[in-house]
């Protein structure tokens, strides 16, 4: 567009361009400008107060699509601005009760935030969790759920009968197999929305050719529309880290990297291009709490930021604010984790030369170069990479949605059947109240279940925690071997207390240099990985692999064994399950009081942990949890306790110390 390049333009070529995206309303306008300010006026954006914020005529449309029909799929570019339609919607339309289902945890807590901080929306409960000892719902009160597909299944039992609105954002993997356990829990809950007769159920998604949605009756409004231009720039691989250099000096960019392993081997050469970084509080945190050698560090200490799925909720936020709030930080690098509807508008969108994966999943790439540009804000976005990616960008997408299937829809299907729950109780010996509550606290098909059950029968070679990788292995398809291998020796560098090293000397695993030098250990001493890809991996282990895949089977089998005494279980596998959940409560809960805790407060000690917080008894104590939870409402989510801990850091009597650390550790 000539006038992003600075030259001038005429009011007869300033009139080709559907400038509603950019305009905003000022005191010095000209003829022009006056045209288009009545003209955009109308359709001004109603839930933003703050500003004037106008919808172009193809988001209007969309929005008038969603009000006239039931089902609904919204299929339109990433930076067509999906969300800010739903959201108005919400708003104008006030629907009683709505589920946002997304696919991450980070996007959800942003999500939350942006509905929470909007008085437009002050009416409403917004939540992912209720108090457990309630169990009454108030009539009509206004609720909207946002959440991961497995947040709503751990709750869906507590909304209203009736939905008004269900959406699912990113509903291109609705595709994704029922094998696995995430597509498995979107599908149960796509479903849901099909068998509540919820009044309206939008799916969100890029420009796709959809297959198998139009059984439930689903109808597509599809927009090539994009409120942003792309422009697609071929970079020489020899001046690709100079051109990203350049830009990054002035402009707001992006480099995307397939795994958090690539960005490990990009450091050294991308940090030989920046001068050291002035900020130091929060480099300083990181090299105690973790360790000098990790690539998010280093980076720090550059002004690049980092961002991907294997850190810390704590971390990504304050990347994510630092980014877009913090003009002395101009580059982030990140992988999917940012692709996903994180809100990073950036001006420039560099593509890694070695992220070979994300040209072989469209989506990936789409919703990546998506985040080049933004509404109102880079009227252009301009995306760089070392091979010609617009092509693969243009090329058609088929979603075929899973359940269309009948391998995978049966995978649902048996899970309700009499028949096949009857014989899977008989096989292993279990009532079918026992299956239900497995169903119930897990939402696993019957197909894991059943796999659950044989491992757990399986006899072990020996006792020990570092069996349970490998036993989770096979029961997920999506759980690798290789990541089984690596987990084998982060669990017991995560949950051991100490280990003898070549000195026999009594060596405690406290702090992640000693995890590094544990792992090093019992990996033959492979100096070809790096300390920050350790790192990497002992992050990916405590994030995901154990509250994922290891600590649901062991919990299943203690739960087993407490209704069923005398049930076969394996050679040497309740004691490895019983060390097991010992060593969790003590190391990862890491209070050495756990059973002191209601399940209400364990509910929020998880939260906690999960958003990145170091639990021990030097950290957290009981009352200020009871505390935490005083402040809390009957529905309440991760952003009610942080902006608890906000409160109680300037209001707590006996614990204000307390909680000012949590708050400068963790939050500010």
């Amino acid at each position: 567009m000539l006038i992003d390049e600075g030259k001038v333009v005429s009011d007869l070529d300033l009139g080709m361009y559907d400038l509603t995206p950019y305009y905003s309303e000022s005191d010095d306008q000209t003829l022009v400008e006056k045209i288009l300010y009545v003209k955009n006026d109308l359709r001004q954006v109603r839930h933003i107060k703050n500003k004037k914020v106008c919808f172009a005529p193809q988001q209007i449309e969309a929005l008038n699509y969603l009000k006239k029909n039931e089902r609904c799929i919204l299929s339109a570019p990433t930076s067509f601005g999906k969300t800010l339609i739903v959201k108005e919607y919400i708003y104008v339309e006030r629907p009683t009760s709505v589920v946002y289902i997304v696919p991450t945890n980070a996007l959800a807590y942003e999500l939350e935030n942006s509905f929470k901080e909007n008085p437009s929306f002050s009416t409403y409960s917004i939540f992912d969790r209720k108090k457990i000892e309630i169990t009454y719902l108030i009539n009509d009160e206004p609720l909207l759920f946002i959440g991961t597909q497995e947040k709503y299944l751990e709750i869906k039992e507590d909304l209203p009968k009736e939905i008004d609105l269900f959406v699912i954002d990113e509903a291109y993997k609705l595709e994704d197999s029922t094998r696995e356990q995430r597509g498995y829990k979107l599908s149960e809950s796509f479903l849901d929305s099909i068998s509540l007769r919820c009044k309206k159920i939008f799916l969100l998604s890029p420009n796709a050719i959809f297959k198998g949605f139009e059984k439930y009756g689903f109808q597509e409004f599809d927009s090539l529309y994009n409120p942003v231009d792309k422009v697609f720039r071929i970079v020489d691989e020899e001046k690709f880290y100079p051109t990203l250099y350049e830009k990054a000096q002035k402009e707001k960019s992006i480099l995307f990297c397939d795994t958090p392993t690539l960005i490990n081997d990009t450091v050294d050469i991308i940090c030989s291009y920046f001068n050291e970084n002035k900020y130091n509080e929060f480099i300083n945190f990181l090299e105690t709490e973790y360790h000098p050698d990790w690539s998010v560090v280093k980076l720090l200490k550059k002004g690049i930021l980092v961002h991907h799925g294997q850190m810390p909720k704590y971390i990504q936020n304050k990347m994510i604010n630092l980014f877009n709030k913090n003009d002395n930080f101009s580059l982030l690098i990140g992988t999917n984790s940012i692709s996903e509807g994180i809100n990073t508008p950036t001006k420039n969108m560099f593509i890694h030369p070695k992220s070979n994966r994300i040209t072989s999943n469209k989506f990936l790439l789409k919703n990546t170069i998506g985040r080049a540009g933004r509404l109102g804000e880079y009227p252009i976005g301009y995306i760089y990479s070392t091979s010609n990616i617009d092509d693969v960008v243009r090329e058609n997408i088929v979603i075929q949605l899973s359940i269309s299937k009948d391998e995978d829809f049966e995978e649902i299907e048996n899970s309700i059947n009499e028949e096949k729950i009857d014989a899977l109780c008989s096989d292993f010996g279990i009532e079918k109240e026992f299956y239900y509550q497995i169903r119930k606290n897990t939402h696993y098909s019957i197909g894991i279940i059943s796999k659950i059950l044989n491992v757990l029968k399986t006899d072990l070679y020996y006792p020990s925690i570092s069996n349970l990788p490998f036993m989770a292995q096979k029961v997920f398809k999506e759980y690798s071997y290789s990541v089984a291998k690596i987990d084998e020796i982060c669990i017991r560098g995560v949950l051991q207390f100490f280990y003898k090293n070549e000195l026999n000397q009594k060596i405690l695993l406290n702090s992640y240099k000693d995890k590094i030098n544990f792992y090093r250990k019992y990996n033959n001493n492979d100096d070809e990985i790096s300390n920050s890809t350790i790192i990497d991996y002992y992050m990916r282990f405590l994030y995901s692999s154990l509250e994922h895949y290891i600590y649901p089977i062991a919990k299943i089998g203690i739960d087993l064994n407490d209704a069923y005494s005398e049930w076969p279980f394996g050679e040497f596998v309740l004691e490895t399950l019983k060390t097991f959940i010992e060593r969790y409560n003590k190391r990862i809960l890491g209070l050495s009081n756990i059973n002191q805790y209601s399940e209400e407060q364990k509910v929020i000690l998880q939260s906690l942990k999960d958003f990145g917080v170091s639990i021990n008894d030097n950290t957290i104590n009981l009352e200020m949890i009871i505390e935490i939870e005083n402040q809390l409402n009957i529905r309440y989510s991760t952003y009610d306790i942080v902006k608890a801990i906000k409160f109680l850091a300037e209001n707590s009597v006996k614990n204000r110390l307390k909680f000012i650390y949590l708050k400068n550790r963790y939050i500010d």
